[in-house]
């Protein structure tokens, strides 16, 4: 079962919007996406965990410094933690802007992204002063897990380092020349800062978003419905599209050129949830046409 997060936020869909449309179930179709994202993050952690005891205990029982398959164990579910916590904090970044309404559009694709315009530019385009402050207060931790998620993704595999600290605890380490990592902590207390700093992240996430869905999910209350008819000129189909309100389509063919088409535009991530929907509309067209597909309304 996926962990249970953002029940404050589910809830207030629920109530938000009061009879099922697509809004609403696509919203908790993303929370849902990102409970069981939380879950293999919390099921990395405690694996990791698990392989650092049976290493330090196997060290310690044998007097060996030749490394168990626990070694690899703990470096591969510790480049677990870091793939997961990434990805999550990327869709988490794509849920901000459905809630609240702001002037002008974010990043909604790259968590390192949005932070970036929330710290740096949000401001000026009228999105809440709250969150402006939590994130430039409290995601100092960010950069961390940036830093070592492209180190393994893009530089370098694992070069393990292993020893003990004068206390005896073992020490995890990667050696590693890249430029961004020049303290090279113990790989556990690298954990330990991005679980605390997403742990208040998801908090606040839930409360805040909350907060502003009560108001701007209203407009979603009903859900606006069009169907445009698309012809494919070289086969002389046409193909009903349904629009609903904000920003799904799906196709009543299965046209190849259309539906190639249709991928290739990638008109679901041109369309502006904000815009009225006769707008929107007039955008899709524009949209197909620019490619060479007519559109005519039905």
């Amino acid at each position: 079962m996926p962990a249970n997060i953002f029940q404050k936020l589910r809830e207030t869909i629920n109530k938000s919007i009061s009879k099922p449309n697509w809004t609403g179930y696509e919203l908790k179709c993303r929370i849902t996406d990102l409970e069981w994202k939380w879950y293999f993050i919390s099921r990395s952690i405690k694996l990791f965990n698990q392989s650092y005891l049976l290493e330090d205990d196997y060290r310690k029982t044998t007097g060996s410094k030749t490394a168990s398959n626990y070694l690899m164990d703990c470096y591969m579910y510790f480049e677990l933690f870091l793939f997961e916590s990434k990805s999550f904090l990327d869709l988490l970044s794509g849920l901000y802007p459905r809630f609240i309404a702001f002037k002008g559009k974010s990043p909604r694709r790259s968590f390192s992204d949005f932070r970036e315009w929330v710290c740096k530019k949000a401001s000026s385009q009228s999105f809440p002063g709250d969150i402006i402050d939590f994130f430039t207060r409290e995601t100092s931790w960010f950069p961390l897990l940036k830093d070592y998620r492209d180190m393994l993704a893009h530089t370098q595999g694992y070069n393990p380092m292993v020893g003990r600290n004068k206390d005896g605890k073992l020490l995890l380490q990667i050696c590693t020349i890249e430029p961004s990592i020049s303290e090279n902590p113990h790989i556990g207390d690298v954990i330990f800062t991005i679980q605390n700093g997403l742990e208040a992240l998801i908090g606040f996430s839930d409360a805040v978003l909350s907060k502003y869905a009560e108001v701007n999910l209203k407009r979603f209350d009903n859900d606006s419905i069009g169907v445009l008819s698309i012809v494919d000129e070289d086969s002389g189909r046409k193909v009903k599209m349904h629009l609903k309100f904000p920003g799904h389509i799906t196709l009543d063919s299965s046209s190849e050129d259309v539906t190639t088409s249709f991928q290739r535009i990638r008109i679901n991530d041109m369309i502006d949830t904000d815009l009225p929907f006769e707008e929107m509309v007039k955008l899709v067209i524009s949209e197909f046409e620019s490619i060479g597909i007519s559109v005519d309304t039905e």
